[in-house]
Parts: structure tokens; sequence; C-alpha cells
């Protein structure tokens, strides 16, 4: 879960930092963002962001989100493994 993009850059650093490493390569990355232009939103997909959600958003939604991304089978049983 990472802010993209932020004034420092810090979400797009993690996010290419992520995607540049084999061992995390294949996580989901969920961003939280203010920004809902569409250019926006393509150039975090483009670098590796799994999806986005424009603020405001709810608790909720946010957690609904990370288990679809995580393929979740039920309360605190996600399907990616941990390695």
């Amino acid at each position: 879960l990472t802010s993209y993009p932020t004034p420092a850059g810090g979400g797009r650093t993690v996010t290419e930092a992520l995607r540049a490493d084999g061992r995390t390569a294949h996580l989901p990355i969920l961003s939280v963002t203010s920004r809902a232009f569409p250019e926006e939103l393509a150039r975090a997909t483009a670098a590796g962001v799994t999806g986005s959600l424009v603020m405001p958003v709810p608790p909720a939604r946010v957690a609904d989100e990370v288990r679809r991304l995580l393929g979740a089978r039920g309360p605190g049983r996600p399907a990616v493994s941990a390695r």
C-alpha cells in the first residue's frame, strides 16, 4: 500500500524498487492517491502499481481492495504465500 505520486516521489520510488527486485516483483501494489486524472493513474499502472484508489476512500473499501489483490479466501487467509 503506497501513496502514488507524492511530491518527493516516495510512492514511485518504492514501486520501482519493488518491481526491480526479483524477491518482491510479484507483490501487488495498491496506490491511494488524491489525483484522479486518467494520465496520473495510467503512469502509476505503467510503473507497476496493481490497483489505485482515489481519496477520499472509506477504510472498508481499502480493506476490500487489499483482499481482492491478495486473492483472500477468508479472514486472515491470503492466497499469496509468504516467501
